[in-house]
Parts: C-alpha cells; structure tokens; sequence
C-alpha cells in the first residue's frame, strides 16, 4: 500500500564486507510525485553507511562545550594512519553528548562511499517520479508542490515510468502542460519505454454529425527538452456514422486517455447479424459497428467507421470521422527531442 518504494543495494559493500545487511526506512511525506526522494533517501543513507564507520569517545573540558550534537570536528587518533603510519586527522560527527564534571562524547566517523555508476541520482538535479496513472497534469504546479518555486538555476527532470499512462479527462485539454517557467530554467521530460503521454480520444458518431475529434497530448507553455523512450500520441478520431432508410451504426471509438466512447449500436428492420462498435483503448481505436439486414430478400451491409489509432483520424463513413489530436502543440516555444522514439500525430 506504500506510495512509492525504492530498494539500492551495494554489491561492493556486500563484497567487501562479506555481509548483507537491510535498512527498512517507512517516511510518510515522499508521495507518489516525490519518488526521487525515495531514491536519494536510500542513496545517501547507503552511501554514509557503505564504509563501516568507525566510532570514537572523547572526554572534553568546559573550555570546549562549544562542541556538540551534530557538529563535525577533524580528530587525530593513533589507531588512523595511513599506509606509512602517519596519523591522519579525519572528520567525525558527534551523535552523544553526556555532560557532567566534564563533557563524554561519542562520535561517529563522517564518510560517504562511492557513487554507484548509472544508479544514483545527480543530487545537484531536482527529480519528479511520474510512476501512477494521471490526467490533466502541469509540470510546473507538480514541480512546485515538491521543491518550491522554480528558479532561473532550475533544472527539473520529469521520469514518466513503464506501465505509467499521462492522459487527459478531454478531448478540449491538452494532456500535460509545461506551465510557465522562469527563463533560464531548464525542464526535461523523460519516458521511459512502456510508458505513454496520450490525449484523449474522440467519441464515435452516433448521427449525421462527424466523429470526435482527439485531444492534444503536450501543450507547451515553455521550452523543453524531450527524452522519450516510450510513447507520445494525439488522441485518435472517432469513427463516422452510417444509415441507410431504416438501419443505423455508430463509429467505433478513438485511441487515447480518456479512451474515445463507441458510438450508437446497430439499429434496424429484419437484421440478419450484428456487431456493436466498441471503445478505443489507450493506443488502437475501437471497431466501427456493422449490421446485416434483408430488404426485398436480399442481404445488405451497413459499417460505422473504425475510430483511429493514436494520432490517427477516424475513418468516415456517411458522416466524417473525426481529426487527429496533435502530438505536441510547441506554442512558439523550442522543442528539443533528444531522444524522438515513438510520436503519434502532429508536432506543430
């Protein structure tokens, strides 16, 4: 039931001292946005225990009482030398104080083992985890909500995880937003594969009237730098409506998040076989309905339009499918892709 997990493990740690120890830590303020917190959480704590670090006593006087609880001082002790038995003064921190006629304390030495390459985060990057399902989302107010206001120094990095989808509610709102951001700041979007920025995807006919149209997957109100190893995608079009004198078929429904609705089911006079049109899903649109009826002894076909795929128009039928949602609507602002994978529909 936990918002987010994150387990780092050391396997030089492990080598080195032939052990495996596990800290469990429960932290109830990382929410589901704030899953870097979780990673660097893990490193930092796994980093300043990765080397054992050794503990010291010390007995001051009141002259030094200026040294207390938290505070790191340089000491010289006989048992930490280097490899030609010179003392070296090392930094230590004081986690115990008892006072009495004079101060005993108890320090703990202050070191941090090595990064382990391409797993630890760049603490100096300010993270958000987009690892669960959301619609309507803005970068900045997400950005905002963990680490305050952004400045012209920022450089936020937006992680959309395998499995995660970023939708829209409708087809009239854009999927995600960049927001507005200080110049200077810099904002990076990165999916992963597996997962996927989609707009919404239009409802299938059910009269004369076209399909629905798809919505648009990213509206930039800033300029930003895409990695995307997975998928951004239009909403798909709804599929037409057909009719003849006494039959009717709505259109299947159009690929996105929301996923596009399946027109109207088949309808008629002497219906020999039929088939619903069905919803779209987050990349395929639905199928059109279809209908077969006898007139005069003869059997005849009647098909909505199939709703499109991600980025894709619906097909028509005696009513238009509807438009294709845009991958990405720039706004006058600079796009970076530097990593294009797969986008669905227009980048304008």
């Amino acid at each position: 039931n936990y918002k987010v997990t994150f387990a780092r493990v050391n396997s030089d740690a492990i080598a080195r001292y032939n052990s495996n120890n596990t800290m469990v830590i429960y932290a109830p303020w990382i929410n589901s946005d704030n899953g870097a917190a979780a990673r660097r959480l893990a490193q930092l704590h796994g980093r300043r225990f990765g080397i054992i670090p050794r503990e010291v006593t010390l007995t001051v006087e009141d002259k030094d009482s200026d040294v207390w609880l938290g505070d790191i001082r340089q000491i010289v002790h006989p048992d930490i030398c280097d490899r030609n038995g010179v003392e070296v003064a090392t930094p230590f921190e004081i986690i115990q104080a008892a006072e009495s006629d004079t101060y005993e304390l108890l320090a703990l030495e202050y070191s941090y083992d090595q990064l382990i390459p391409d797993f630890d985060d760049d603490v100096t990057k300010q993270i958000i985890d987009l690892s669960v399902n959301e619609q309507n989302i803005n970068l900045l107010t997400k950005f905002t909500s963990v680490y305050g206001a952004p400045t012209a120094a920022t450089e936020a990095i937006f992680i959309v995880y395998s499995g995660v989808v970023i939708g829209s509610s409708s087809t009239a709102s854009a999927a995600l937003l960049t927001g507005a951001w200080p110049a200077g700041a810099q904002v990076i979007l990165q999916i992963n594969s597996g997962g996927f920025v989609v707009g919404a995807g239009g409802d299938g006919s059910s009269s004369a009237a076209a399909g629905g149209n798809g919505g648009t997957a990213i509206s930039m109100g800033y300029n930003m730098t895409v990695i995307n190893n997975g998928v951004i995608g239009g909403g798909g079009g709804g599929g037409g409506y057909s009719s003849d004198l006494f039959e009717s078929v709505g259109g299947g429904g159009g690929a996105g998040n929301k996923v596009g609705l399946a027109g109207s089911d088949p309808v008629g006079k002497d219906v020999l076989y039929s088939i619903d049109p069905s919803n779209g899903s987050t990349d395929a649109g639905g199928n059109g309905g279809e209908i077969t009826y006898s007139r005069g002894g003869e059997p005849y076909d009647l098909s909505g339009g199939n709703g499109g795929n991600l980025g894709q128009a619906g097909q028509n039928a005696d009513s238009n499918g509807g438009a294709a949602g845009s991958a990405i609507v720039k706004n006058g602002y600079t796009l970076t892709q530097t990593v294009a994978g797969n986008i669905y529909g227009a980048i304008i």
